[in-house]
């Protein structure tokens, strides 16, 4: 059942980025999706490299990757880094990977507070806090839906937590102008300490926004 609410994700994601229609039938763009999944995973992992180089690191249980799945989470890609990960969409995955830490759930935000979450009635309902004690910084990248993440500067602003918020794709993409205005509308909702890093190789785009753990410490530690 998850599994296919997430291959609906990727469907509904690949629709945006071609700028096809809800309506019109998949079936005849069953070869395009896949080719696009190919080459999207390829620059999933040009992505990892490139927060790499930013020198974003997320090596412990206390970073959170959220809502991705098998075909796109970044953090799979390191077996070295114990990122936790906070998904629906690892199922299959869980039994036989024990080397790192899952939470198989949803995510939302309110206020400022990170909750885990279920789905009910095409609707996230919180049911746990999560603890800066457990986990002090939340990450994705290229979410699903862009409003799924625009509370997210909440987290960004709370001392308690971070944030790292990546985009890439194509620079034609049908949806690259929408992604773009966000990365740059999170600089103008936060006057604390971050991060915008933004690359671009021929028509490939990659985008970052992180908080200044470091710099973001140091302020608070200043007022109190």
């Amino acid at each position: 059942m998850k599994n296919d609410i997430y291959l609906a994700k990727l469907i509904k994601q690949f629709k945006t980025v071609r700028g096809i229609a809800d309506n019109i039938n998949f079936e005849e763009f069953k070869e395009e999706f896949q080719d696009w999944l190919f080459h999207m995973q390829i620059q999933r992992d040009e992505y990892a490299r490139f927060i790499c180089k930013s020198d974003i690191y997320f090596d412990d249980e206390s970073y959170a990757e959220i809502g991705k799945g098998p075909k796109d989470s970044v953090a799979i890609l390191y077996e070295d880094k114990d990122t936790t990960i906070i998904s629906p969409y690892f199922e299959n995955y869980l039994s036989y990977n024990t080397y790192r830490k899952f939470i198989n759930s949803s995510f939302s935000v309110i206020g400022s507070i990170p909750n885990l979450a279920e789905e009910r009635d095409g609707k996230l309902v919180s049911f746990d806090v999560i603890y800066p004690e457990d986990i002090k910084v939340f990450m994705t990248h290229n979410p699903y839906n862009i409003n799924d993440v625009k509370n997210w500067i909440e987290l960004h602003n709370n001392p308690k937590n971070g944030i790292i918020i990546g985009m890439f794709g194509r620079t034609y993409d049908k949806d690259y102008q929408e992604k773009v205005k966000f990365m740059e509308s999170l600089r103008q909702s936060t006057n604390i300490p971050y991060n915008l890093e933004s690359h671009t190789i021929g028509d490939k785009y990659f985008y970052v926004f992180n908080t200044d753990i470091c710099e973001k410490e140091k302020k608070y530690i200043k007022k109190r």
